[in-house]
């Protein structure tokens, strides 16, 4: 046994197998999908630690409750993070419309990466309605009765209007009042 280090032969000998270098992919804040033109979400991919030589990455998104081509536009492609460095971002175009909706949600998935192995390999890209503002109104329209019939009968029908299309399910709560 080694007197200084407390180690025999044999450990002096075996070599430790460093651990690989594994690729990360982050969950972005969601951005406002806007009213016209695209935006950009950007996804971080992240190495956990620096290397000498370049990282190449294969990615893919995917719907979730955002339609690719209609409210993002889908991707697939690789990208290199260079050598001495540790990050990389993936940027997905966003597509603005002006719907009422509830916010929506697409991944991104990493799918290979030569250089590096694969850690957390899927974010999610949130896509946040901005389009409160423009919720449309409820109306009702006034209505008449004719008479009556003998039994002291009749009904009403009132129409009730919303001011613009919603792809959110919309309930009215209502009540007949004796005037």
């Amino acid at each position: 046994i080694d007197s200084v280090l407390g180690k025999t032969e044999d450990e002096k000998k075996s070599k430790t197998t460093p651990s690989p270098t594994l690729v990360n992919i982050l969950n972005p804040e969601g951005i406002s999908e806007g009213d016209n033109g695209t935006g950009t979400l950007s996804f971080s991919v992240l190495l956990s630690r620096v290397l000498a030589n370049d990282v190449t990455v294969t990615y893919r998104t995917a719907s979730g409750t955002a339609d690719s081509d209609v409210d993002f536009q889908s991707a697939e492609s690789s990208f290199t993070i260079a050598a001495g460095q540790i990050t990389a971002d993936i940027d997905i175009e966003i597509n603005a419309d002006n719907v009422v909706e509830e916010d929506e949600t697409f991944t991104v998935t990493l799918l290979s990466a030569t250089g590096a192995a694969l850690d957390d390999n899927e974010a999610t890209g949130t896509i946040l309605n901005d389009d409160s503002l423009n919720e449309p109104t409820i109306s009702v329209a006034n209505a008449e009765l004719d008479e009556p019939d003998t039994a002291g009968q009749g009904s009403m029908t009132f129409t009730v209007s919303l001011s613009a299309a919603s792809t959110i399910e919309v309930s009215v709560h209502y009540e007949t009042v004796e005037v």
